[in-house]
């Protein structure tokens, strides 16, 4: 497969052992819907979570209890774009600031 990568490097001395195009499910599923899983999924899914057929159980998870996990973390990312958004604001007056020559800035 990397042949045309390295054409004169033998097989077991290529550097790329294994490629997947999938995610790590317990390092990306947020604690909430990760709460949600375990309530009515399994309680040991992030042990289990790529067996097959264990997600036609979401269905039995309440609307209700979906919504509020979904709010709860559009949330979390709106404050965490908005803190990010002042952090930078900040640091562009701070720099603005000290361009501007003495005795012209104004508090």
């Amino acid at each position: 497969m990397w042949h045309g990568l390295w054409p004169v490097s033998r097989e077991e001395d290529v550097p790329i052992t294994h490629v997947t195009n999938g995610i790590h499910a317990p390092t990306w599923t947020a604690p909430e819907m990760c709460n949600l899983y375990q309530k009515y999924l399994a309680r040991d899914i992030m042990d289990k979570y790529d067996i097959p057929g264990l997600y036609e159980k979401v269905m039995a998870i309440p609307d209700e209890e979906l919504w509020a996990a979904r709010r709860e973390l559009k949330q979390k990312l709106v404050h965490y774009v908005l803190e990010r958004a002042q952090e930078r604001w900040a640091g562009i007056r701070r720099r603005l600031i000290r361009s501007l020559p003495w005795g012209t800035a104004r508090h």
